[in-house]
């Protein structure tokens, strides 16, 4: 079950974003959803680098305990 607190601080944030979103498509006179649809594959690809990162750092951390 999902706790109600978070669930209030999720709308917030969603709020947040779609109105940050809606300015940068007024601004640069796009449409919202081609201005969403891009801050959402950004966010994708975000998430992927973050992976990649962690990965790495985990490789890196085992191959230093390995030689030890």
């Amino acid at each position: 079950m999902e706790d109600p607190e978070d669930a209030g601080a999720v709308s917030s944030e969603i709020r947040y974003i779609t109105i940050e979103l809606m300015k940068i498509a007024s601004r640069e006179k796009k449409s919202f959803s081609k201005v969403a649809s891009e801050f959402i594959g950004n966010t994708y690809a975000l998430n992927s680098m973050i992976e990649e990162s962690i990965a790495k750092t985990e490789t890196f951390r085992k191959e230093k305990t390995d030689t030890r």
